[in-house]
């Protein structure tokens, strides 16, 4: 058959994934697998992929967010937080937040909701659980703009934490206690210090963040951007 079949391995990649790695008797396996960067690009490798198919990185052809000021972040005292395209896993992160919003109330918190998601219906139901916190914000403003203003990022399962790292920002993933580490874009370089556990794991995490000095925080910053440049590379038209 003069057909090649050619995959493209387009988004983030999870530990526990099993159907992308599949190889199927047949004409269902790709000839070629294209990934957005080295470490998709590694990840297929360990996987034995290569004797079955060649893989290539092709880069990706989304718009990466990177501020074009070289200041980093670490002087700002919002937290952002970007939950998944999902409604439970939105409402899971936004219930958590709002509620350490209380006791860290010198830290202002931004809410952002995923573009396929409507940012009032989750409006609606935490006002009928009560007045949020001042320090809250629902965010209707770009993500370069929350990105610039904010220091450390919540996150789950989004891809948008590979763009906050880049843009200087501290990951935090805020774990549910049977999926541990699961949903995490970041899993293969995440710490015990960058994952929460609880609510109140969550605020130490935070805390133990802003207590490390200024120099560390650089070294730490500048590791996450240098392997997120490796996640999704420029598209190459070659």
């Amino acid at each position: 058959i003069n057909i090649k079949c050619i995959g493209f391995q387009h988004s983030i990649l999870f530990p526990n994934q099993y159907s992308i790695f599949r190889i199927i008797k047949g004409y269902f396996n790709p000839d070629i697998i294209l990934t957005p960067g080295k470490i998709s690009y590694e990840w297929f490798a360990n996987k034995n992929i290569s004797k079955f198919c060649t893989i290539k990185i092709i880069g990706t052809p989304r718009k990466l967010i990177i501020k074009k000021s070289l200041k980093n972040n670490l002087h700002q005292n919002a937290i952002l937080v970007i939950p998944e395209g999902i409604k439970s896993e939105t409402y899971f992160l936004f219930s958590a937040v709002i509620n350490i919003a209380r006791k860290l109330n010198k830290r202002s918190f931004i809410l952002r909701v995923h573009p396929l998601l409507n940012i009032e219906n989750f409006q609606k139901i935490f006002l009928k659980k009560g007045v949020l916190p001042s320090n809250i914000e629902w965010s209707s403003h770009s993500f370069e703009y929350d990105l610039l203003r904010s220091s450390v990022a919540i996150y789950r399962g989004s891809s948008s934490i590979i763009s906050a790292c880049l843009n200087g920002l501290y990951p935090i993933y805020y774990s549910k206690l049977d999926d541990f580490e699961s949903i995490d874009p970041l899993f293969l370089i995440n710490k015990d210090e960058r994952t929460a556990f609880s609510e109140n794991d969550l605020i130490n995490k935070i805390i133990a963040f802003e207590n490390i000095n200024i120099a560390d925080k650089n070294k730490i910053i500048l590791g996450l951007k240098k392997y997120c440049s490796n996640y999704f590379e420029p598209f190459s038209y070659n």
